[in-house]
């Protein structure tokens, strides 16, 4: 609209002249007069120069505030403001040249804020790297034992990962010293037990013998009651074998006395009693040793009842003897599992040794004469 409102002025700048003739031409030709005609012309050129005069600055008061706002803009990039941009306006010449330079300043801000952000990426990423870097430096020491270190980066992510790392240097320290402590225990335990068991063993072993001694010994007695018991058998037998003649003897006896009791009555008389007694005797001597047969099967008996459980009481002693030794060699290899614990947390380093390795230190400087100088020497450096 500008654009065509400029021709349109240029257009009437070039005819006003023309016009001017013209009108000065009708006029003189009419009235003939050369006076007028010069007036005329004067005064028509007058108008002429300050209409175009007028013209020409009005065109060059837009064209100048334009590039003013141009430079305006392009100064301020050379000023490093890539936010001011400049306000279309003028004819197409300068429209195009305002929307390029717009178009060329976004497109050198979002290329400069781009570059920004990587600049600034690759900062942070330096930084990060540093940091991290530091952090392994600082608890690389774990790695050989060393739990005497602690991570001092306290800011952003690499903070919280430092927290993470001080936390599991914590938990491995309290890993190491229950390690110590446990394995420790256990070594002294198993060795209280190991030496218990020893005995045991040796203990279960001498019972063994003994019962091994007292079932040869049962076994043998058992021998002797069972030929005892055959022996009373046989006095059982040979009693009552005596008592059974007797007691025929006694009938014939009675049934001689019958008829020569008035040749010889008092002889027989006193055989008869002493048969009667021997019959006695006999009767009572078969009841004992029928009692003491019966004893002796029943001690028999028993006896062989007793082999029987010293032989249980036995295998139940070799029992508790295997089992004592399996649990020995359990105790055995817990021993040297502990063993392997703690040679695995003793090459640790952990803060208590430090500790106690400086408090050593100063008990020996202070043994030593030159100790109490030494200190004042470096106190001095």
């Amino acid at each position: 609209m500008k654009s065509s409102l400029f021709r349109i002025e240029i257009l009437v700048a070039a005819m006003l002249p023309v016009t001017a003739l013209w009108v000065i031409g009708i006029l003189s030709m009419r009235n003939l007069d050369s006076v007028l005609f010069l007036v005329v012309l004067a005064l028509s050129s007058v108008l002429v120069f300050l209409a175009e005069l007028a013209i020409f600055w009005f065109f060059q008061r837009t064209t100048r505030s334009q590039q003013q706002a141009l430079t305006e803009v392009c100064r301020a990039y050379v000023a490093g403001d890539l936010s001011q941009r400049a306000t279309p306006q003028g004819d197409e010449t300068l429209l195009e040249l305002t929307h390029t330079i717009n178009t060329l300043l976004e497109h050198i801000s979002s290329q400069m804020q781009t570059a920004a952000r990587n600049q600034f990426a690759a900062n942070e990423f330096q930084r990060t790297t540093q940091a991290v870097q530091k952090l392994i430096g600082e608890i690389k020491p774990v790695m050989e034992g060393d739990l005497r270190v602690h991570a001092s980066a306290t800011s952003g992510d690499i903070g919280l990962i430092s927290d993470i790392c001080n936390a599991l240097i914590e938990e491995l320290v309290d890993l190491a010293k229950w390690t110590r402590y446990s394995t420790g225990r256990v070594k002294t335990k198993t060795h209280t037990l190991l030496s218990n068991a020893v005995e045991l063993a040796r203990t279960t072993e001498t019972q063994m013998l003994r019962f091994s001694e007292t079932t040869e010994a049962v076994e043998k007695l058992v021998a002797f009651v069972q030929r005892l018991s055959n022996t009373l058998q046989l006095n059982v037998e040979i009693v009552h074998e005596a008592l059974t003649a007797l007691k025929q003897h006694t009938g014939l006896r009675a049934v001689s006395a019958d008829v020569t009791v008035l040749r010889n009555e008092g002889s027989d008389l006193h055989l008869v009693a002493m048969l009667q007694r021997l019959q006695t005797d006999l009767q009572r001597q078969e009841q004992l040793l029928k009692s003491l047969l019966d004893s002796t099967q029943s001690h028999a008996t028993l006896a062989e009842s007793m082999i029987s459980d010293l032989y249980a009481i036995a295998r139940r002693s070799h029992d508790a003897s295997t089992a004592i030794l399996t649990t020995a060699q359990y105790i055995h290899s817990l021993s040297v599992l502990a063993q392997q614990w703690h040679n695995s947390v003793a090459t640790f380093q952990l803060p208590e040794d430090a500790l106690q390795e400086s408090t050593q230190e100063e008990e020996e400087d202070s043994m030593t004469p030159e100790g109490p100088l030494r200190k004042q020497v470096s106190l001095l450096s």
